[in-house]
């Protein structure tokens, strides 16, 4: 690695573990975060008429979740059926 290089380290909260930012900027990151956590937690809960579009991937990946996360996400289909949106590709692929 260069030596005038900073190095940024990734992790679960990279956004706040990188090492080429100031700690105001942190500090204030991790203060908005915790202020609308809330919001965060529940966004698939607020009215939004934001389309959802689904991977294949991601509804093969459901018959693997623990009981408690496959009612999460019926529930979450259930809430946004609406605003759901299945392409013809992941119908074929399913």
């Amino acid at each position: 690695m260069a030596k005038n290089k900073k190095r940024i380290t990734t992790s679960e909260d990279f956004c706040f573990s990188f090492r080429s930012g100031n700690i105001g900027t942190r500090v204030e990151a991790r203060k908005f975060f915790d202020e609308h956590k809330s919001e965060i937690d529940n966004w698939w809960l607020q009215d939004s008429t934001i389309p959802i579009f689904i991977d294949t991937n991601f509804i093969l990946n459901a018959y693997g979740f623990p009981k408690s996360t496959r009612e999460l996400f019926v529930n979450f289909l259930k809430f946004n059926k609406d605003r759901i949106y299945i392409t013809d590709q992941v119908d074929e692929e399913i």
